[in-house]
């Protein structure tokens, strides 16, 4: 078998800039720096999955528990308590946990 080394140049339009993944993964982590996500932030970040799957699905799966228990008790979840309350995310916190976790989710889950 013959082996080549070929040359393509590649012309990167000027709307558009070739960067590192680290630093991409870098300037998006820190867009979300002292952001607080609500329940419609989730859901954008999740491809616009219902508040009920991801209630269903995530917040209330019993594998998860502990690890959702631990955030609010670090005032990086809050769960509703009372009618008219809302949930909310640290949002660094919050994203960091699902990649970590995307394999444990069952994506394909339906209501």
């Amino acid at each position: 078998m013959q082996t080549f080394n070929i040359s393509v140049p590649i012309t990167i339009p000027e709307n558009l800039v070739l960067v590192e993944k680290a630093d991409f993964e870098n300037l998006n982590e820190k867009l979300l720096i002292g952001k607080r996500w609500t329940m419609e932030d989730l859901r954008n970040h999740l491809g616009k999955k219902s508040a009920e799957w991801i209630k269903t699905n995530i917040l209330f799966q019993p594998m998860f528990r502990e690890e959702f228990q631990k955030m609010e008790r670090n005032l990086d979840m809050h769960k509703p308590i009372v009618k008219g309350d809302a949930w909310w995310f640290h949002a660094t916190v919050f994203s960091k946990w699902i990649e970590d976790n995307w394999n444990r989710i069952d994506w394909s889950a339906k209501l």
